[in-house]
């Protein structure tokens, strides 16, 4: 498989498995609730520990968890190279946040990142870390900081 043909299976993989809802899914099965109408609408393991329970909220935790090791596992097949499954990884991210099944919502990319950036490269993902913490304490905004350390993160992890 040529280079190019690597780049698209990784994006277009990468964004399907983080695309799967599973925070979504998991409650509709326990609570029969969407999380997009309960407390701030974002579709995420803690949101599901918060208004479904410990056990749907490890559930879907676990969920999002197996989603980083299958993008893992799928990047190795398709190239076996750090750079795929780093973009897998991100795009993933970029799935769980804007997924095509619930029309552009989602959560906030959190689990599959750090999961699958902590497995891969355990020290420059805790330099990353340091780097968000940083960030915020100078901006005191966890959204701004968890934003930035998604974007500045992969460059330190190559």
């Amino acid at each position: 498989m040529n280079l190019a043909a690597q780049v698209i299976a990784v994006l277009a993989t990468g964004y399907i498995i983080g695309s799967i809802p599973t925070a979504h899914i998991v409650m509709r099965i326990f609570r029969k609730k969407d999380l997009r109408e309960i407390g701030t609408g974002n579709i995420t393991s803690t949101a599901v520990m918060i208004h479904g329970g410990k056990l749907p909220g490890s559930i879907s935790l676990a969920g999002e968890i197996l989603k980083t090791f299958l993008c893992i596992y799928i990047a190795y097949l398709l190239v076996g190279e750090l750079w795929a499954y780093l973009v897998m990884l991100v795009i993933a991210s970029i799935g769980q946040i804007w997924s095509i099944w619930l029309r552009g919502k989602g959560g906030k990319g959190q689990t599959i990142f750090a999961t699958g950036f902590m497995v891969l490269c355990p020290l420059p993902f805790l330099i990353s870390i340091g780097c968000m913490l940083v960030i915020f304490l100078v901006s005191r905004r966890f959204l701004i900081s968890n934003q930035i350390w998604h974007l500045i993160t992969p460059p330190i992890m190559l």
